[in-house]
């Protein structure tokens, strides 16, 4: 008896807890807008609970995210509710961006994809959104009939997340919406503006230092036409946009070409420790990032004659 009498208060407080989870998500529902699509973000931290994004959206945090069992019933896709269980429990904040922004139905999940590039290559934070919903990701455990329409964004297997606590704040949101017209631009307008904020943006998923460092530095090199004598053009062209002449432009001269050393020994297999691989992916994730920020306010990539005549001026 003992034994069956344990296995019924175990479900009597199962099915309190759901049921309490459930009662809290309804009522935040009942506040939530419709006609937006919410995409869960990952790794965000932030200094304050929501950012308003005029004609847009907003970036809200997440309260409750489900779990496993209310995935379950909220999707009716076992297999997607698995996928999700992995990411779920980190779910602190969402994007939700409105769905009638643009003829084309995919339009503002180009927009989502903007604004959260644009945050990254601001902020250099390192975020992951897994998943969209046509709820708000506070509200889906409200859900138990399969109605909640969900798709996976980027399904890292095991996501490198959190290698720096960096905090956004209203500043960022804003400079990101500010820009986005001229990432949108330059990003679908093809070109190689397009690989560098991808290098930037998606670095910190590739499995080692080694190769991470790699990765940023093609980022880099995308942005320059150069074909001969590589290292020294990009010791001289980087300086010349960064830095005034003078003092600081010399000095990270020298850094750029002291880091492209450690990048040549680093995919060449040389012993490096993994503290000095460190240091030279945030030096070249700074570089790589006021680079974009740079082609972000003049609104295209600056042309190598262009820069020769800086370099020579």
């Amino acid at each position: 008896m003992a034994g069956i009498e344990d296995t019924i208060e175990r479900a009597e407080k199962f099915t309190e807890y759901y049921g309490t989870r459930k009662k809290r998500a309804t009522e935040r529902l009942s506040n939530t807008p419709e006609g937006y699509t919410h995409f869960a973000i990952v790794g965000l931290n932030a200094d304050s609970d929501y950012y308003g994004i005029p004609d847009i959206g907003f970036i809200r945090k997440v309260e409750e995210p489900p779990d496993i069992v209310e995935l379950s019933s909220a999707i009716n896709q076992q297999d997607l509710a698995r996928v999700l269980s992995r990411y779920s429990p980190r779910i602190r904040y969402e994007l939700s961006i409105r769905k009638n922004l643009g003829e084309n139905e995919r339009f503002h999940i180009d927009i989502a994809h903007s604004l959260v590039s644009l945050i990254k290559i601001k902020t250099l934070t390192e975020i992951l959104v897994p998943a969209a919903a046509d709820y708000s990701w506070s509200t889906i455990s409200s859900l138990d009939d399969g109605s909640c329409v969900v798709f996976l964004v980027e399904d890292i297997p095991i996501p490198t997340l959190g290698r720096e606590t960096i905090k956004i704040n209203a500043s960022d949101v804003l400079w990101a919406t500010g820009h986005l017209k001229s990432f949108f631009d330059l990003y679908y307008g093809g070109g190689t503006f397009r690989i560098a904020s991808e290098a930037l943006c998606t670095h910190h998923h590739a499995p080692n230092l080694r190769l991470i460092l790699a990765h940023l530095w093609a980022g880099v090199e995308s942005l320059f036409d150069i074909d001969q004598e590589l290292r020294f053009r990009l010791a001289c062209y980087i300086p010349t946009i960064l830095e005034e002449r003078g003092i600081a432009r010399h000095s990270l001269f020298k850094e750029v070409l002291k880091s492209y050393d450690v990048r040549c020994k680093a995919v060449h297999g040389a012993d490096i420790p993994d503290k000095k691989l460190h240091e030279h992916i945030q030096f070249v994730k700074r570089i790589l990032s006021l680079l974009l920020c740079k082609s972000l306010e003049l609104g295209r990539v600056l042309k190598k004659a262009e820069i020769e005549k800086l370099v020579f001026e």
